[in-house]
């Protein structure tokens, strides 16, 4: 009689666990801490919220690193004097600003797009890949000529001009003494 009073509780536990796998409202469930019928579920439910408490707080700290920004792109002292160089309160790499080695960022936009004179051939770039080319030999290997180059570059279009203009002066003040020599015999 025992033993079957045993197996007809078992049974009904069997049967209201599988018939409420969530739980009877109010009474017995998962979510009761000191739940008999539902010790395994209210175990595993308070290991997933346990692991997930884990990983949030994981979260938080990874997010938190990954949204820091510097108090300087934040503007957090906004017009404040930090009493530090140029751009080093910003934690980036700063830009030569030399006027010898960088002259163009100097310019403005006239000057940067229609330059006074924009040589199109550079002798010590040409001087450079022929020394390449050559491998410093000063002589052709096929018949031991000579192989030396002169690099030289024409003169502005603007000088030529006014050589040409100072050479016709001096021409016509010379043809105009000529003139003059040959009226006076």
């Amino acid at each position: 009689e025992e033993r079957d009073a045993v197996f007809r509780y078992r049974k009904r536990m069997q049967v209201l666990e599988r018939k409420h796998a969530e739980g009877i409202l109010g009474i017995d469930g998962p979510t009761h801490p000191d739940s008999i019928l539902y010790k395994e579920r209210h175990e595993h439910f308070a290991s997933e919220a346990q692991r997930k408490a884990v990983n949030a707080e994981n979260r938080f700290t990874l997010l938190q690193d990954k949204t820091y920004s510097d108090d300087a792109v934040a503007m957090r002292d906004f017009g404040s004097d930090p009493g530090l160089g140029r751009s080093k309160d910003i934690c980036i790499q700063r830009k030569c600003i030399d006027p010898e080695k960088h002259p163009f960022r100097f310019l403005d936009t006239h000057s940067r797009l229609f330059p006074q004179y924009s040589p199109t051939w550079d002798p010590e770039r040409a001087a450079a890949l022929r020394s390449h080319e050559v491998r410093d030999r000063c002589h052709n290997i096929i018949n031991g000529a000579d192989n030396t180059l002169q690099y030289e570059v024409a003169k502005p279009w603007e000088e030529v001009q006014q050589q040409a203009v100072a050479r016709r002066i001096a021409e016509a003040a010379k043809t105009a003494t000529r003139s003059q020599n040959s009226h006076e015999i």
